[in-house]
């Protein structure tokens, strides 16, 4: 009898410890789970919110792009009306009216540099964030404002100088062959400059919009 309860206690002692590893193994997995769950949690969330982001970036610079492409659109205008006054040296001996005449160009020079001040934080996190297209794509837009802004800097220089000496005739010339460079490409009127500054903007909003749409399904 003493045999069998030893057997017994022996028995029961490794039942217990196998409930023992079996409690420890169920805990063990337990916390695993616990935490595998929590990890994909919290990579849902991280996602929803990289997601959230990117959304709300994407729309800032659809925002900002469209209005800095009104901008470049009424400054090529102005650029080829200074680009005509330089051709027709009709600043020749026009001292005393530059005052009247910054005041007419200098304003949109301001509004575009404003525009694309606004641009430009959102074009470089879009670069770094969506690569591709964003990368170099905002760059062809500042060249084209640059190459404006250009035309009409050299234009109220001349205005500024009045006569007509080998300086200005350095600073008209430049200007007008800049200004060639677009009658080249076939920019010669309000309708061309608005549909090779389309051309420009349309691979960026056409990102943009699938950046929004992809955000939003």
């Amino acid at each position: 009898m003493s045999f069998c309860l030893a057997v017994t206690d022996a028995d029961w002692a490794l039942t217990k410890d196998v409930f023992s590893i079996i409690g420890t193994i169920a805990s063990v997995f337990g916390v695993g789970l616990a935490c595998y769950v929590g990890l994909a949690g919290l990579s849902t969330w991280k996602n929803q919110l990289k997601g959230t982001a990117d959304h709300k970036l994407a729309r800032d610079s659809a925002i900002a792009l469209r209005k800095y492409r009104n901008e470049l659109s009424t400054l090529w205008n102005y650029a080829e009306s200074a680009a005509v006054q330089i051709k027709g040296e009709s600043w020749i001996g026009s001292t005393g009216e530059d005052s009247f005449t910054i005041s007419i160009y200098q304003p949109q020079i301001d509004k575009v540099r404003q525009a694309r001040a606004e641009l430009e934080p959102v074009a470089l996190e879009c670069a770094a964030i969506f690569e591709g297209v964003f990368i170099s794509g905002f760059d062809r837009l500042y060249l084209f404002e640059e190459a404006c802004c250009n035309v009409i800097d050299s234009y109220l220089q001349l205005v500024r100088r009045g006569g007509f000496d080998a300086r200005a005739e350095f600073i008209s010339e430049g200007a007008l062959k800049n200004w060639k460079k677009f009658e080249d490409a076939g920019v010669v009127n309000d309708g061309t400059s608005k549909q090779f500054i389309e051309s420009l903007i349309a691979p960026l909003l056409g990102e943009i919009n699938k950046k929004q749409l992809k955000e939003s399904s």
